[in-house]
């Protein structure tokens, strides 16, 4: 199963021209521990249960009419303005909180559209 895994990201990684890597198992306990931030995670998670204790549970359903997009951008001009990574762990939640409540739905696309270095 891993040769298969390993042959359609290698494949994958061609069509889109990306240079040829080595065959290298990789676990998925390896993954999950290089590819995430506990920390951010746990930050996010300490201001929900903060939260629910100022304004009660909401249980991420929100009651009410929210601006979440409006939300999201003024906290992302905030951190460019200042740097404060905070504003990052506000904009994860919020884009949660849009993800739940939003009558949007989930198409996974690749838009070819990818983060560019400096």
């Amino acid at each position: 199963m891993r040769a298969k895994i390993w042959y359609n990201k290698h494949r994958w990684r061609l069509q889109h021209g990306y240079a040829e890597v080595e065959q290298r198992e990789l676990l998925i306990k390896e993954l999950a521990d290089t590819e995430w931030s506990s920390l951010f995670e746990k930050l996010m998670r300490n201001r929900f249960i903060m939260g629910a204790l100022r304004y009660g549970s909401r249980h991420l359903k929100l009651k009410g009419n929210y601006d979440i997009p409006e939300s999201i951008q003024e906290r992302l001009d905030e951190y460019i303005k200042t740097r404060n990574k905070e504003y990052l762990v506000d904009i994860a939640n919020f884009a949660l909180l849009e993800f739940i409540n939003s009558k949007g739905e989930f198409i996974s696309i690749d838009d070819g559209i990818h983060s560019k270095e400096k």
